[in-house]
């Protein structure tokens, strides 16, 4: 579970500009909860981050032209990114 190794990256975790990530709400029960555990650690620790639940599966509308990639992830990397 990724909420474990926090700690041992935090050093790591603290230099990003930002971290994003989002889960699907009918994902799996396990799968949530990690997902918003993950969320609540980083907060606690300071590390700036963007956590959303949709609504769908882990792979809803991910690819698809109206999907999450081309609609939330790559304007996300867009502004985050910098390239030297």
């Amino acid at each position: 579970m990724p909420v474990h190794m926090i700690e041992d990256n935090l050093d790591n975790l603290q230099q990003l500009k930002a971290i994003k990530f989002d889960w699907g709400r009918n994902a799996g029960d396990r799968f949530t909860i990690q997902c918003k555990m993950f969320s609540q650690r980083l907060e606690n620790d300071g590390i700036t981050h963007f956590a959303e639940e949709y609504i769908g599966t882990h792979t809803s509308g991910i690819y698809t032209k109206d999907g999450r990639i081309p609609n939330q992830m790559l304007p996300f990397f867009d502004f985050y990114l910098e390239f030297q």
